[in-house]
């Protein structure tokens, strides 16, 4: 007979049996077959918890999910009268899984018998609410990892293959779903008769509750223990597509960015929030200037008596001070031009908190290191010593936004980086502001600047919204362009980026220009705290904004396979090989009617592109399913 440790091995080696639920506006993702209901309540009851593969499931005793098809709309007065109550986002708004599926819980609290009161439910609202599911939170989480049962389906797994599915609906007669089941195989989806038809004409496929279904997939298990591996409900994950934080700007504005490298599907295989004690462990040390250390949006590594890890190059190096060193910045300081850190900072890792913006690697943590003084200007010995206070801090990813003459010791320490297994980015470098649009500089290659130069450094250019690189001729009419070369990497976004900003007027929002690239004044965007600060910018643009992309990218892939065997059974240099290769190998290659991709798929690259624009899932997907034969 076969053990549950047998069944997931078989799950995993068959991956993608996904089912996906239409749902009108939502579709959300459900795992067939991926949850076994424990033993031990009566049937007139759900099973205390499930086990899926990533972890057990326990029933929330006081939250349904409700599919309400009233002629009326729902209000919280008609909830009342059903002793519910709606759940609420951080906006004040309904928790909503689709356009009629709502999450609400008991006015009355927990119930000692979830499925006596999702009966009670229906029976009430007869009428108005077609389907009542209880809710599961994976242990530890919240809502967001909300899963519930479909009521009617059971997915059944057989030991053989070849077993015939009559064997199992002509004694219970559940009705075989052969068509439905090609797309599942090995999978098999059998319906209970008296939802077969209530559930294909729901416009969720979703009627009643899942009470029945339990008390068959557990009998099935009972009387078929040699020839079924697994069998149990479907399972709708709530937020499937809606793995994102609801923070304020993504919320209303969905950064085209984080759109265009897949990070909303990303954040389903890794994302720096559902553990967020593991995001604030991996450290991703910024090489740069202008930190606002305060800025609420920004999780900062500890600068305090005993754990100092901020650091000052000039402090350091210049003044030969001891720490603690100060990372950020003074308002005596030149304003704008102090900002920049704070920028790229946010791209990488803004917090999910539920306001502002959110960073690729959102809730990791980061090490600030103060390479510049009174403006762009940075000696290359400065960016040497803050790369080996990142080594030596634990950084696992280091951003530099910045670009310096590659001297002896910094081309040193950057081997030391290496070898510690250090992802290093770097950004390509811009050229060409203030020069009109159609110059010769737009077909002549711009030299990748150091260190992005390097080939133990990703470097990163800038690409737009057309998934081109950035030009004085693209579509954001900003007049600068990205380099490029044969030493260029990858691509990721590099204009109109949404991200933090210095608080107050202190920051990039209010000015003109920074580090030069035009920001215009309408770009700021009146959101901080007390509601009109400019503590963010809209229009973040440039090589600086591409690279942190990839190092936030690169962040995610560290967490994701922190537990992987493989990964950990290599040498430091050979896991920064393996994160560079899967980073490069899963870009999509753009707009090849423009650019000539030379080499084999997935190995091709061209000058002005790299290796491609980056695809954040494909690349989450190659570390989820890591091996050293991969």
């Amino acid at each position: 007979m076969f053990s549950f440790q047998d069944w997931l091995n078989r799950s995993f080696a068959r991956r993608g049996i996904l089912k996906l639920l239409g749902l009108a506006g939502l579709a959300a993702i459900v795992r067939p077959a991926l949850a076994t209901a424990q033993p031990g309540p009566p049937v007139n009851d759900y099973p205390a918890d499930v086990l899926m593969a990533e972890g057990t499931y326990e029933l929330q005793r006081d939250a349904l999910l409700i599919d309400w098809v009233g002629t009326e709309q729902i209000t919280a007065q008609r909830l009342a009268q059903l002793g519910l109550q709606f759940v609420l986002d951080p906006l004040g708004q309904p928790v909503a899984a689709g356009p009629s599926l709502y999450v609400v819980t008991s006015v009355a609290g927990p119930q000692a018998n979830m499925a006596a009161f999702t009966r009670d439910v229906l029976l009430l609202a007869a009428d108005d609410v077609r389907a009542a599911l209880p809710l599961y939170y994976l242990t530890g989480q919240g809502l967001q990892s909300a899963i519930a049962p479909v009521p009617g389906a059971i997915l059944i797994m057989f030991v053989d293959e070849a077993f015939p599915p009559i064997q199992i609906s002509t004694p219970t007669g559940l009705f075989y779903d052969e068509f439905g089941s090609q797309f599942l195989l090995p999978t098999h989806q059998f319906y209970l008769p008296a939802y077969q038809q209530n559930v294909r004409a729901s416009e969720t496929g979703l009627w009643g509750e899942p009470s029945e279904t339990f008390d068959m997939a557990a009998r099935i298990r009972a009387d078929f223990p040699d020839a079924v591996t697994n069998a149990g409900p479907d399972w709708l994950t709530l937020f499937a597509l809606e793995a994102m934080p609801v923070d304020e700007i993504f919320r209303t504005h969905r950064p085209w960015n984080l759109f265009r490298i897949g990070m909303p599907a990303a954040w389903e295989i890794q994302n720096g929030w559902g553990d967020p004690a593991a995001a604030a462990s991996l450290i991703v040390a910024v090489l740069d200037n202008g930190f606002d250390v305060s800025h609420p949006d920004l999780k900062f590594t500890p600068n305090v008596d005993g754990v100092y890890t901020h650091f000052d190059g000039r402090s350091a190096v210049k003044d030969g001070l001891a720490p603690p060193y100060n990372a950020g910045w003074g308002p005596a300081e030149p304003t704008g031009l102090y900002a920049h850190g704070t920028l790229v900072a946010g791209i990488i890792g803004a917090s999910p908190n539920n306001f502002g913006v959110v960073g690729v690697a959102g809730g990791c943590s980061i090490l600030p290191t103060r390479i510049a003084s009174s403006g762009p200007a940075a000696a290359s010995k400065y960016a040497q010593a803050a790369l080996r206070w990142a080594r030596l801090k634990g950084a696992k990813v280091v951003n530099m936004s910045c670009h310096f003459g590659g001297t002896p010791g910094l081309h040193a320490e950057m081997q030391l980086a290496w070898q510690a297994g250090i992802i290093l980015c770097a950004a390509a470098g811009n050229q060409g502001t203030h020069l009109p649009s159609g110059t010769a500089l737009e077909d002549s290659p711009l030299p990748v600047k150091y260190p992005a130069w390097d080939e133990r450094c990703i470097g990163v250019g800038a690409s737009d919204e057309a998934d081109q690189r950035k030009r004085q001729a693209s579509t954001d009419q900003q007049q600068w362009a990205s380099h490029w070369g044969a030493e260029l990497d990858v691509v990721a976004p590099g204009v109109q980026v949404w991200t933090t900003d210095i608080q107050g007027h202190y920051g990039a929002s209010p000015h003109t220009s920074v580090f030069g690239v035009d920001y215009p004044r309408s770009g700021a965007f009146p959101i901080g705290i007390g509601g009109t600060s400019p503590d963010y910018i809209t229009l973040m643009m440039g090589t600086s904004a591409a690279a942190p992309h990839v190092a936030g990218l690169a962040a995610l892939m560290l967490m994701k396979l922190s537990g992987n065997a493989d990964f950990n059974a290599l040498t430091p240099e050979n896991r920064a090989v393996a994160i560079h290769t899967m980073i490069k190998h899963t870009c999509d290659k753009v707009n090849p009617d423009i650019y000539q991709y030379v080499g084999t798929a997935p190995n091709s690259r061209c000058d002005e592109m790299g290796f491609g624009r980056i695809n954040a899932l494909a690349a989450l997907e190659r570390a989820a399913s890591y091996t050293t034969s991969t």
